[in-house]
This record gives structure tokens, sequence and C-alpha cells, in this order.
């Protein structure tokens, strides 16, 4: 429900932000006519008292620099009385009216508004209008020429309009440039600006801020939820934890209580069990004995492994010498099958002797129980970043797997087991400070490794 929630939440957020963008989108060619047209009637209304060519020059120039702060870069006209064209500014985006001209290309690509670069372009009047798809547009010119009173009085050459407007009319990629410069002197005064469009600039900035704002809100608040629902797990996990701890403490109390009450009373009765054993003579009476002795000794043994994994815990480290610990270990599994690498062995290490030596022989013990007897288990010992590691491999059938965690408590595979072995090893191993892992190897068999720190 947490992470569902951030989402939906994430979501509202960049959908809010999107719907900004989405209506600036919409509105920005409109504030984009509306800043060009703001200038170019200023700018053609100043064109029209001065009449030398310098003093025009001067006017646009002079209209350039009045207009500057209002991101006006560059302006251009080219008036039809006289065919001059006149600029003023730095054009950087903007098509330059004589190379459409030589050309031929009045077609919307070069000849309408473009927004690039931060700047924005406008030729009024538009000028692909007047040739559709580079072609005289007749309609467009009748429509004005019933409208001169906008422009200017004077008609078309009689011979160039039937020319032009007959249903086969010549494309202006055909035309002569006289022929396109005595059209474009019946329309208005060419005007070309450029600008930065600091109005709807500023809008997009806004606008662009809110997305950014929204994304990075929504980000933010859906790794809000995953880091709200990772502490709640975590809160579980440890709670979980604390459980399982308490568990395996009151586990631990009740298990040296049992151990401790046992031990005498398993004592005397083996002791009984042996008198008995000197009092009888007939086979079938001494069989049945030494079953109840038999069973009074596992018994025995499985109290002494829950006194140890009570006690796994509680570690004296001291520097011993490894091979001492190679020693024990061969003494207490004596067994042919186990073949020992010392080759990169350290002389000595800090450890506990009794609980550490107490872990591996659990390994090795287990390993051995199942592995053939034509099998090998793999000791190995050696020294790597100042660790001191142990692996244990044998050759048997590996780990099940269904075994989620073998070092849990009464986890085993063994009719007799205890499953208390890797338990027992695995925790004198945290306790000096290292790690424990268990899986199947490459080759077969049951792949222990384990490392204590210097």
């Amino acid at each position: 429900m947490i992470l569902l929630i951030g989402v939906l939440l994430a979501t509202g957020q960049v959908y809010s932000a999107s719907m900004v963008y989405v209506q600036y989108v919409q509105v920005r060619q409109k504030s984009l006519h509306g800043e060009l047209g703001s200038i170019i009637r200023p700018m053609r209304k100043s064109m029209r008292g001065p009449t030398g060519v310098d003093e025009r020059q001067e006017a646009l120039e002079a209209f350039l620099d009045d207009h500057y702060e209002n991101g006006v870069r560059y302006v251009g006209f080219r008036s039809p009385r006289d065919r001059q064209y006149y600029e003023a500014g730095e054009r950087d985006i903007a098509p330059f009216f004589y190379d459409m001209l030589e050309a031929r290309d009045f077609s919307p690509t070069a000849a309408e508004m473009r927004f690039q670069k931060g700047r924005v372009f406008a030729y009024a009047p538009g000028l692909s209008h007047i040739f559709q798809n580079n072609t005289f547009n007749a309609e467009f010119s009748a429509v004005k020429q019933r409208g001169t009173g906008k422009f200017r009085t004077g008609q078309l050459d009689k011979t160039i309009y039937e020319e032009l407007t007959r249903p086969d009319s010549v494309p202006i990629a055909s035309m002569s440039k006289a022929e396109i410069e005595r059209i474009l002197s019946y329309y208005p005064p060419i005007q070309v600006v450029e600008m930065e469009p600091k109005a709807t600039l500023a809008m997009r900035n806004r606008t662009l801020a809110i997305l950014a704002v929204g994304i990075l809100g929504a980000l933010v608040t859906l790794l809000g939820a995953i880091y709200i629902w990772w502490l709640i797990g975590k809160k579980q996990r440890a709670e979980r934890e604390a459980e399982e701890k308490r568990m395996l403490a009151t586990l631990g109390k009740m298990s040296a209580v049992i151990s401790h009450e046992l031990r005498n009373p398993l004592a005397g009765a083996k002791g009984q069990i042996e008198l008995l054993e000197m009092m009888l003579y007939e086979d079938k009476p001494l069989q049945k004995a030494q079953q109840a002795k038999d069973e009074l000794e596992r018994l025995e043994e499985l109290s002494n492994t829950l006194l140890s994994f009570v006690n796994s815990r509680r570690i004296a480290p001291a520097s011993y010498k490894c091979a001492q610990m190679v020693d024990d270990l061969k003494s207490l599994a004596r067994d042919k099958r186990l073949e020992v690498d010392t080759s990169q062995m350290p002389a000595e290490w800090r450890y506990d002797a009794i609980t550490l030596v107490r872990a591996v022989d659990n390994l090795v013990s287990n390993a051995l129980s199942f592995t053939p007897e034509d099998g090998k288990v793999y000791l190995k010992l050696w020294k790597e970043d100042e660790r001191l590691h142990i692996s244990v491999r044998d050759e048997g059938p590996g780990f099940p797997a269904e075994m989620d965690d073998m070092f849990e408590p009464f986890v085993t595979t063994r009719i007799k087991g205890t499953g208390l072995g890797m338990a027992i090893a695995a925790e004198v191993v945290r306790a000096h400070g290292g790690e424990i892992t268990a899986q199947n190897h490459p080759d077969g068999g049951a792949f222990i490794q384990l490392w204590v720190p210097a």
C-alpha cells in the first residue's frame, strides 16, 4: 500500500507538471506572433518618414537601438519604391532576402516564422502566401487587389497578371528575378525581424522549472515511499530476528538445564548397565543390555551437543599454532579419507582453540558421514586478506535444493542427526567476528568455507 500510494502521488505530480508544459506549447506560437507583431508595426511606421537611402538606414539602426532591450537583434526592410534592402543588427537564423530571391525559394521552410537557438524570426508579409507552393498565388493576389487601399494603389501589369493567373501557371523557379521584383512591388514593404522573445522565453523557463520541480518531487516521493517500505521491512526483519534470538536464548537455557540434569542420571544408568553386563552370561540378554547402553550414550552425546551449542559464543581467543589445530582435527577424525592442505597456512593465529576446533570438527564429521568409502574429504587452511580461511569439501551428494539455510538449528538430513553441528560451527565463527558460507561445489559434493579475522 505504501508503494502504491507513492506511485500514485508521483504520477499525479508528473501529470500536473506535464499539463503546465503542454499548455505552454499550445500558447507559444500565439505568444511569439504577439511579440513579433509588437515590433513589425512600429518598424514600418518609423520607415515612412525618411526618404533618402542614408536617412532610412539611420532610421532603421535607431529603431534597433530603441528596441534592443526588448530582445530585437536584427531588422531588415525592403521598400517596393526603391527596391533597396536595409538591415541592422546581427542576423543568426533568418534567411537573407536576396538569397531567397536568387534561389527563387519562398517556401514555408525558408520564409515562415521559426523558433530556434533562443531566437525567432518572421517575414512580413508572409511570402509563402504570395508564392504558394513556389507558384504565384492568383487567389491571394485578387484579394489584395480588391483591398488596394490597405497597401498601395496600382495593379499588376495586365500581361504578367494574365500569364501568372492562367490554370497552368508558371512556377517562380521559371520566372526571372525582374518578374518577381515587379510582383513584389505591388505588395507592402518586406519587413524582417529577428529577436529574442523575452516574454516567451521567460514563460518557457518558468514552465520548464515547474516541470523539473514536478519530476523531482515525484522522484523524491517515490524514493521516500520506497525508503519507508524498506524501513518497515527492516523493522519487521529485526523483530523476527529478535524473536528468533529470544527463542534461541530460551532454548539455550532449557538445553543447559536439561543437559546438566541429565548428566548424572545418565552416568548412573550407564554404570548400572555395565554392572549388569558383568552379571549376564547369555547372548540375548547381553545384546539387550548393549542396546540400552548405546541409547544412553546417544543421549549423553546429545546432551553434550546441546551444551556445546549453548556455549558456542563463549570464546577466549589467544595465539595458537595452526599446526596444533590440524593435528587435533586429524586425531578427532581418524579417517584416511581426510586430506589436509596446509601449504599456505600461517604459523600462528588468534582464536579460541576449544570452540573453533570443535566447529571445524563438526564440519569434517558431517563431510565424512556423507562421503562414500572410496571418496575424499578435502580440508584446506590458508591466509588471505589478513584472514584465516578454512574450507571443507566432500564428495557426497551435496546439499538438497530445498534446504534454505543449512546453519539453522535442528536442520538436518541425517536420520540420527541432531541438526546442531553446522549451527554450532556458524555460531562459533560469528563469535570470532568471521563469516561462514555453504554451497554445492561445481565438481560435486558440499563445499563449506569460513574465515576468521586477525
